[in-house]
């Protein structure tokens, strides 16, 4: 028996990298290749030798010594790398084995096991989720149950068991004496209910948090693994010694022990909101009863509220759960909670995640859905306990009212990682730092979360602008749920071959896809990127792993689409639809909003789905739903994904390297790459380059991009946007004059680089979207960080030193160079004089809240009295459904509006106001015209309703009160309605423009808020004409019916802690011992008392007549006969006799 320093040394050379001949890589290479237990001949000369008795060997030799290690207190992070060796060892013998591989079930139990003493449970689940009838013991079975956190259906399987006469002691003893049984089956059978036993007692402990059944659980499994060592039972002897550590670390991870008890003083809500998450989470489908190893640092600090926390992980690393540990703990405080995200989609993916934890717990949960300034959203800022806003919409609603966020006592930045030259991330950093400078700003904390936040210097700036220079380090751990491996997909003339790594050695599959296969498989038709990465995807996803095209220009997608249903129809690949049921709603949704011809409708009917921003918002959620609910095989999607849409697959391809002739940048690389491998799906995640041709060029540039994937620089947006004007206004000469800073405050064509002499003589500048495009975010940071638009010229210089005070800009410049912060420092003045110079109050503000520039602001201001006119005629117009008069008033405004630069369509055309009417109508896409559907979507569902926004907005803060409800011309222009009802329902979640116009029309209904349609949908009158389930259309009835359904679904019955007062005992029941039960209400609601094991000890006098048990437990104590009842469920229980 070796001793710990022993095993230590052993364990460290048996684990060391290379260790027999590189067998772990080679092992990884040697089952990605085989199919159905079968190598193939062409294999490289080091992987055709038969490495499978070696493997187990080494598996076993590890797994022990790994074990006894672990017995003895040795070094966690060896310990974890001999687990996690064992888990790759067996997962290789398991992978792609013979389907007569007789030790398959087991191995895999091993391999599932190790992987989760090694921190990867995520893994363990993905190696067990797929089953099929493998030879398990009970007891594995229970395990397996266990590692999946399938508790329900374990809590059936062990009471069935346990409970059953085969493992009573009296038919045991009868089978012995009988000899129905040998000695070898009965001990098999003892030590299948012992560890099953002791699994019992350790799912109760996980429901209650009761640590006395883990001590009881741990002892069970002592007892049965002296038994198994004495009987050599050798399987049963490692599944045991797996479970009992398995146990111990899973108790040491849980929520139960590491979510803080009691932080606060005499804080009882604190302790009940406690009770509820744990029950929340433990509750789901698959219990969620642990933290990862990347949370449980953030987990140690959530209780301190003074500590705002940096944390940066990897994508699907859990940063969702370290946001709901600090909302929980500011929840319990009376305080609120603020979620800000960079994208409305995330706001609608977030609000759906965030609502599922804490709507159960009586929270009111919200994303900011109206226009900006609108009452809906000041109501939803105010009353809500959680909300969740982009940074434009916040901005505008702070710059409204400060005190709006007063009792906020959170905001989590989300991707906060968006700090940079665009306009929406300039608009975040401002946000930011108004936030800081608050004066309440102590009284709230900020977690900041993100995925690709940078190393050094630039990580440690962004700590302590965001702590404002109190000492605390981030968050900063590299740990994520699954292993990712980058390979090729390269043709080869007649064929792809698949490259598991950089080279041959890492694994390869020479044919993956052919021209010619000699099967069922897809067929390759050409060489050509498109087909190449179509036909290799559809390979991946035949074979049942997702896959996720990344096609870095949005416009290109569609592209890809009509490939796939070429090469579908043209007989090279099948669909991937398996029931067509399954995506039936979404098909009738596209088909619906984009036409029965369109790429992406087309697409989605052969199993693909297309997703970039433009496209409808009630398509967009029907495709994510189907997205998230695994019906969808292969996506192709945009640079959405890089901005925090959780969109995930277990392949992901990457058919260019490029954005037009720029290389795609290593951090945009790092975050799109993290979206490979599903924790709880996926053991690995497959990130390939698609080379269809110069594959040696190909390879090592892609590789190049591989290993320079770092993260992001970080550098301050306003430091990069100024640069660039700088350099701009140098290479013109305008910065080499005397009166530089003096000539800019004082001419608006001195920015875009004329000089004194150019001005006078009349010459215009050319137009330049890029100057344009820099000067309004320069505009946006004047405006934005001078808090007080009524500030005198004269004060401008000290306002801006104290609203860049400790800014990320100020501690980057003080780095880098300090004389060059005084030019930046005088541009930003210049900028402000100019503005300053040529506006008033009235002006400023309206700029300001219209989210344009200065010279587009001073020409909206010119036209703004006609421009209200005819907004308040369009509004009028879509309050009464008066389609002409909306058509009509629109038109007059987009005729003005037009006339701006930043609303002006890139390419205009004379039919857009027959396009406007149509679109307005209702009209099918069909009617309307597929090829004019792009205009429609950049020039009225987004400039035109941006510009209805800004000319409202304007209004607003400068103190206009509208009579009417506010925004129900841009809902209309938004929906393609022409009724505001119609609009609402649309954009409450009713995927059909045609079944809102109909109910509209069949009931003329005269609800103007989302509170209001909430109680129009709960109406006698609507709940009778759904149940027809004709209404509003035939083909819209489903429509209708979800919709409705899911609204009302929004509003969660909160879950509740009852302390029930003593019951007495049925006189029939003899009390059992001091200990805590559980308690099994059977159909008529009598409630029996059973043991952690499920042993029937008794029943309760009285019975459950109404309501729905939730959890619910007994406790014995020695200072009363009758037992504590503990419940948390929806409702209240009735009880009687």
């Amino acid at each position: 028996m070796e001793n710990l320093e022993e095993l230590e040394t052993l364990l460290t050379a048996a684990t060391a990298t290379g260790i027999r001949g590189n067998l772990i890589p080679r092992a990884g290479a040697w089952s990605s290749m085989r199919q159905n237990g079968i190598f193939p001949g062409d294999a490289p000369a080091n992987l055709a030798v038969e490495i499978e008795a070696d493997l187990t060997e080494y598996g076993f030799n590890i797994l022990r010594a790994t074990l006894s290690c672990k017995d003895r207190g040795g070094s966690i992070g060896l310990i974890n790398r001999g687990f996690q060796i064992v888990g790759q060892v067996f997962e290789a013998l398991t992978t792609n084995s013979s389907s007569e591989f007789i030790e398959n079930g087991h191995y895999k139990m091993i391999s599932g096991c190790a992987y989760h003493l090694a921190g990867y449970s995520a893994m363990a689940y993905s190696i067990l989720s797929t089953r099929s009838d493998e030879n398990l013991t009970p007891l594995e079975a229970s395990l397996r149950l266990l590692i999946l956190r399938d508790l329900d259906q374990l809590r059936d399987v062990l009471q069935q068991y346990l409970t059953s006469d085969e493992v009573s002691d009296e038919v045991l003893s009868e089978k012995l004496l009988e000899n129905e049984i040998d000695d070898d089956e009965l001990i098999g059978t003892i030590l299948n209910a012992s560890g099953m036993k002791a699994i019992a007692y350790f799912e109760f402990a996980l429901e209650t948090g009761d640590d006395t059944l883990v001590i009881e659980s741990g002892r069970i499994l002592k007892s049965a693994i002296k038994l198994a060592t004495e009987a050599t039972h050798i399987n049963h002897y490692w599944i045991l010694r797996l479970i009992q550590h398995l146990v111990d670390d899973l108790w040491n991870v849980s929520l139960h022990v590491n979510l803080p008890q009691s932080p606060f003083d005499d804080n009882t809500k604190y302790d009940q909101l406690r009770q509820l998450f744990l029950t929340t989470l433990y509750s789901r489908k698959n219990a969620e009863v642990e933290l990862w190893p990347s949370q449980l640092e953030a987990a140690s600090r959530v209780s301190d509220l003074s500590d705002d926390l940096v944390v940066a992980l990897p994508t699907s690393a859990g940063k969702t759960r370290i946001a709901e540990l600090a909302a929980l703990m500011t929840l319990s405080t009376e305080k609120r909670v603020l979620i800000v995200t960079p994208l409305r989609a995330l706001s609608a993916q977030t609000e759906r995640t965030i609502r599922a934890t804490f709507g159960p717990l009586g929270f009111r949960v919200s994303s900011l859905y109206g226009a900006s300034g609108s009452s809906g959203d000041q109501d939803a800022l105010r009353t809500n306990d959680i909300i969740i806003s982009t940074p434009e919409k916040l901005d505008f609603a702070l710059r409204s009212d400060p005190t709006i966020i007063d009792d906020v006592g959170l905001v989590v930045l989300d991707e906060g990682h968006l700090i940079g030259p665009k306009d929406r991330e300039i608009r975040y950093e401002i946000l930011v730092q108004k936030l800081l400078k608050r004066t309440d700003s102590t009284n709230r904390r900020i977690v900041c979360l993100s995925a690709i936040l940078p190393e050094g210097e630039p990580l440690e700036d962004l700590t302590a602008w965001i702590r404002k220079d109190k000492d605390g380090t981030p968050i900063n751990i590299p740990w994520r749920p699954t292993r990712q491996r980058f390979g090729l997909l390269s043709y080869q003339g007649d064929s792809v071959k698949l490259n598991y790594g950089e080279l041959d050695r890492s694994g390869f599959i020479k044919r993956f896809i052919e021209i010619e296969p000699k099967d069922d498989s897809p067929k390759l038709r050409s060489g050509e990127l498109k087909d190449v990465t179509i036909t290799s995807a559809w390979k991946f996803a035949e074979d049942g792993k997702r896959v996720l095209i990344f096609i870095p220009v949005a416009n290109w997608i569609e592209g890809f689409g009509k490939v796939a249903v070429e090469l579908v129809n043209d007989g090279f690949i099948k669909p991937l639809v398996k029931d067509p049921k399954d995506i039936e709603r979404a098909v009738g949704i596209g088909e619906e909003w984009l036409g029965q011809d369109h790429p992406v409708v087309a697409a989605l009917k052969i199993g693909v789905g297309l997703h970039y921003a433009k496209l409808p918002n009630p398509f967009l959620r029907e495709l994510e739903l189907l997205l998230s609910n695994g019906k969808i095989g292969v996506t192709i999607a945009s640079p959405t994904l890089s901005q925090g849409l959780n969109i995930n697959a277990a392949v992901l391809l990457f058919p260019y390297l490029k954005r037009g002739t720029e290389k795609i940048e290593g951090e945009e690389f790092r975050n799109i790459a993290g979206r490979a491998g599903r924790a709880f799906v996926d053991v690995e995640g497959l990130v390939l380059h698609v080379a269809h041709n110069s594959i040696d060029w190909r390879r090592r540039n892609w590789f190049e991009l591989v290993q320079s994937s770092r993260a992001r620089d970080l550098q301050s947006g306003f430091l990069q946007v100024i640069n660039l004007i700088i350099n701009r206004l140098s290479r013109n000469g305008i910065l080499k004059q005397a009166d530089a800073f003096e000539y800019l405050a004082n001419n608006v064509n001195a920015w875009k680089g004329q000089t004194p002499r150019q001005v006078e003589a009349g010459n215009e500048p050319s137009a330049d979207y890029d100057t344009d495009a820099q000067l309004e975010m320069l505009d946006s940071m004047v405006l934005g960080l001078v808090e007080a638009l009524d500030t005198d010229r004269e004060d401008l210089p000290s306002i801006f030193d104290e609203a860049l005070k400790s800014s990320l800009w100020e501690r980057q410049l003080n780095k880098i160079d300090v004389e060059m912060m005084k030019t930046h420092k005088q541009i930003l003045l210049a900028r402000a004089n100019l503005i300053w110079a040529n506006t008033n109050l009235a002006t400023r503000k309206g700029i300001f809240a219209m989210g344009v520039g200065f010279e587009a602001g001073l020409k909206l201001d010119q036209l703004s009295q006609d421009l209200g006119a005819s907004l308040d005629a369009s509004d009028t117009a879509a309050l009464a459904g008066d389609l002409d008069g909306l058509v009509t008033a629109i038109t007059q405004l987009a005729d003005q509006i037009y006339t701006v630069s930043t609303f002006q369509p890139k390419k205009p055309s004379k039919h857009w106001k027959k396009w406007l009417k149509q679109w307005l109508s209702g009209l099918s896409i069909d009617t309307i015209g597929l090829k004019n559907m792009k205009y429609i979507e950049d020039n009225f569902v987004y400039k035109l309703v941006w510009a209805l926004e800004a000319i409202r907005v304007r209004r607003i803060a400068l103190g206009w009160e509208a009579e009417t409800v506010q925004g129900a011309a841009a809902a209309c222009l938004e929906t393609g309605t022409s009724n505001y009802q119609s609009a609402l329902l649309v954009r409450a979640g009713l995927p059909s423009r045609i079944a809102s116009l109909t109910v509209v029309s069949d009931t003329n209904p005269n609800f103007e808020s989302r509170s209001e349609l909430g109680e129009w949908l709960a109406s006698t009158e609507i709940a009778k004409l759904s149940e027809t389930n004709t209404w509003p259309t035939a083909e819209t009835a489903d429509l209708w019916n979800t919709f409705r359904d899911q609204y009302f679904r929004k509003e969660q019955r909160p879950l509740r802690i009852n302390q029930i007062a003593k019951r007495s005992l049925h006189p029939s029941t003899r009390r059992p011992s001091n200990g805590i039960y559980r308690l099994h209400p059977d159909r008529a609601g009598v409630c029996h008392i059973l043991t952690p094991s499920f042993e029937t000890v008794g029943r309760l006098n009285m019975r459950i007549t109404q309501g729905i048990p939730g959890s619910m437990y007994a406790l014995f104590t020695a200072d009363h006969p009758n037992p504590a009842i503990r419940r948390i469920g929806p409702g209240k229980l009735e009880w009687g006799k």
